[in-house]
């Protein structure tokens, strides 16, 4: 039996004496085959709709066309829709967006001048004022509620004004595209318009009057099985024709009968391995109808360590399942007591839960709690994504000690210990604040105590020292403890080079990584005890990117952005394990054990192809120095350059060729090999240079 979405539209009438201001409305043109367009995707929905949508200021819709073909995977169905979409704004290439109706140059404007436009039709004078309402939300049936309000005092001239509804997406990912994006994420994308892309010409109603529409649409088989009926946002939006010129827009999100959410509640938890950890997660109900939730429990941690949790209906052992009844708008809470039963270690426990009524319905959340002794490093997750296992990659790849990882909130509770820990890695990811009060009396004490820190992250001194800054209260730490002067904050420096010489970041050179919009800031040192080890760029008198600082009891290392923005595996394992080297020196180290290990292997070199020069990375695992030959080879097989011809220890190292022979003459454009000998141990890779 085919499912009825219904959608009526009342449009009323609300006496006001103020004028409206407009919501902007973007649409996009897009596809996943297109180059820039996944990148800009997320960039543009990052800094506008993002936080705009929550806010209710700005209204969005993708419309997906079929460039190159109809294979791209975002062309699924509603072509037709999607196609006169096309044709009406005369669309003739991708990514094109069009901002209020007017077409925007995203080669020749820029990312701030679109946020700026974004920005500044939120408060244009609008005639209307669109307030849409769910009533109804089946399995089989759908229904919005509109009201459309006209100033009072309005005297716009009107040619053909027409209400366009889309029923869209909120979001798609395709994993795969057939283009070279890697994963897409789209948001807010057009499956179908209402009636059609056309949208419903209607009498104008003269202020003070009103007007009721009402829209239907029968599903096909293939919206059904194409598009997830749990993720339909509305968006409405009044055009006049032919002008084009959009006079108010505004969304809405449907909730289906069965949603849910899990969320940690309370903090993470560091504790001495005697006393019983009490955690805790909630369930809300935020769909329209009551729902039963199966709950099942797993924890990861120390052998010797047990647990349980408490429910409404009682307490429960880890190993036993349960199932709590939720009202519609309602919530329940599952308490977990963690017992490490004397036993130093690191613990995760997964609580997840699945829907009795919406079988496809289910989600988890980590809770997490470390010992005060027996873990070598701790990591602080202080970001809002996971951009903590970046370091904890890492940290598995070049480190044989002990570590945990818990969430910024364990440093709320007031004299958390820290002091047993021999280092701790910051991951702030871009998240903002950049420290709570809390956090910097604990790191304060800690640091007083004789600890070491690496922190990466951007925006850390912008939020302390800009005006607009949530975290202005660390500033004398910021300067005192971790040593660092904040320059400015920047967006367009992307080399970033390490310093000959330093322990930490010799030979280190990447490009920074877009995995969420840049902000870099640039630091120096606040006094002698630090001293830079990355800059951005070349230049004679480049911009500082990274610092460390040795204090008479700990060490700092502060990068002024993420690890997970640099985009090789090994360079952030170089700088992971390098740090963990520098901390040690002049101490007894961590543990009874050798902290760094590592495997032998010879990277691809980047870029490839590559112009004029290019980066090789290796790693040796010999435990004493060995003699160590890398030497690029001609497609003849004739040895071009020797890169390296010396005894090294077991560690990563990296080697720029600049494309030339041993004797300085630029070789020709062609394939290359470039061959690592340590030991008995052999490997050999390809690369191309392009002239």
């Amino acid at each position: 039996m085919k499912k009825i979405i219904f959608i009526s539209l009342i449009l009323g009438l609300i006496i006001q004496g103020n004028a409206y201001d407009k919501k902007t409305l973007v649409e996009r043109f897009t596809n996943c085959s297109c180059g820039p367009c996944a990148t800009l995707n997320n960039a543009w929905y990052n800094s506008t709709t993002q936080n705009l949508v929550n806010s209710g200021f700005i209204s969005h819709i993708i419309y997906n066309v079929n460039w190159p073909s109809a294979n791209d995977p975002m062309y699924l169905l509603n072509s037709t829709d999607n196609m006169a979409r096309r044709t009406f704004y005369g669309v003739t290439w991708v990514p094109w967006p069009v901002i209020n109706s007017v077409y925007f140059d995203y080669q020749s404007l820029g990312q701030t001048q679109f946020v700026n436009t974004v920005n500044s039709g939120n408060y244009e004078y609008a005639p209307f004022k669109i307030i849409l309402s769910q009533v109804a939300l089946g399995s089989n049936y759908l229904e919005v509620g509109a009201k459309l309000i006209r100033d009072p005092n309005d005297v716009t001239t009107f040619n053909n004004l027409k209400l366009r509804v889309a029923l869209t997406e909120k979001t798609v990912i395709y994993p795969s595209p057939p283009g070279s994006n890697g994963e897409s994420v789209f948001f807010s994308v057009c499956r179908k318009m209402l009636p059609d892309a056309n949208g419903t010409s209607f009498t104008i109603p003269a202020p003070g009057d009103s007007i009721e529409l009402s829209l239907g649409y029968t599903p096909t088989t293939a919206f059904l099985q194409s598009v997830n009926l749990d993720s339909i946002r509305v968006v409405a939006f009044l055009q006049d024709d032919p002008s084009k010129v959009i006079y108010q827009s505004t969304m809405l999100e449907f909730l289906p009968d069965y949603v849910a959410t899990i969320l940690p509640i309370g903090t993470d938890v560091i504790a001495d391995n005697m006393t019983p950890v009490q955690l805790s997660a909630v369930i809300r109900n935020e769909g329209l109808a009551e729902d039963m939730y199966y709950l099942s429990l797993d924890l990861d941690g120390p052998v010797g360590w047990s647990g349980e949790y408490t429910t409404v209906n009682g307490t429960f052992s880890l190993n036993d399942t349960d199932s709590v009844q939720v009202s519609s708008g309602d919530s329940t809470l599952i308490y977990v007591t963690i017992n490490p039963n004397g036993v130093d270690g690191y613990g995760k426990t997964n609580v997840h839960f699945e829907s009795k009524n919406n079988p496809g319905l289910s989600g988890s959340t980590l809770l997490r709690n470390v010992t005060t002794t027996g873990i070598d490093i701790l990591v602080i997750d202080a970001g809002d994504r996971d951009y903590e296992t970046f370091t904890t990659v890492s940290l598995d790849n070049v480190f044989s000690g002990t570590y945990g990882v818990v969430s910024r909130t364990a440093l709320n509770v007031m004299g958390v210990d820290l002091s047993n820990f021999y280092a701790i890695f910051w991951s702030p990811g871009n998240s903002v604040p950049a420290f709570y009060p809390e956090e910097v009396t604990a790191l304060e004490t800690y640091f007083n105590a004789g600890g070491n820190l690496l922190i990466a992250g951007q925006d850390i001194g912008s939020d302390i020292f800009e005006a607009n800054g949530q975290s202005q209260f660390a500033q004398s730490f910021y300067n005192t403890y971790l040593h660092a002067s904040y320059v400015a904050n920047s967006s367009n420096l992307f080399l970033v080079n390490g310093v000959a010489g330093d322990p930490i970041t010799n030979g280190i050179y990447f490009v920074a990584g877009d995995i969420y919009e840049r902000s870099y800031d640039k630091i120096a040192p606040f006094n002698l005890e630090a001293t830079k080890i990355l800059t951005y760029g070349t230049g004679t008198n480049p911009a500082i990117a990274g610092i460390r600082a040795s204090a008479d009891i700990y060490k700092v290392v502060y990068i002024g952005l993420g690890l997970e923005q640099i985009p090789d595996e090994a360079d952030r394992d170089s700088i992971v394990a390098r740090s963990i080297r520098w901390f040690e020196e002049g101490t007894t180290g961590i543990g009874d054990d050798q902290p760094v290990s590592y495997t032998f292997q010879l990277n691809q070199n980047y870029p490839n192809p590559f112009n004029p020069e290019t980066m090789i990375q290796y790693v040796l695992d010999n435990a004493i120095p060995q003699q160590t030959k890398l030497v690029v080879y001609n497609s003849l097989g004739q040895a071009v350059r020797t890169l390296v011809n010396a005894s090294q220890p077991a560690g990563s190292y990296q080697v720029m060729w600049d494309g030339r022979d041993d004797y300085g003459k630029q070789q020709a454009s062609g394939i290359y090999y470039y061959q690592l000998t340590n030991g008995s141990q052999k490997a050999v890779q390809k690369m191309i240079m392009l002239r």
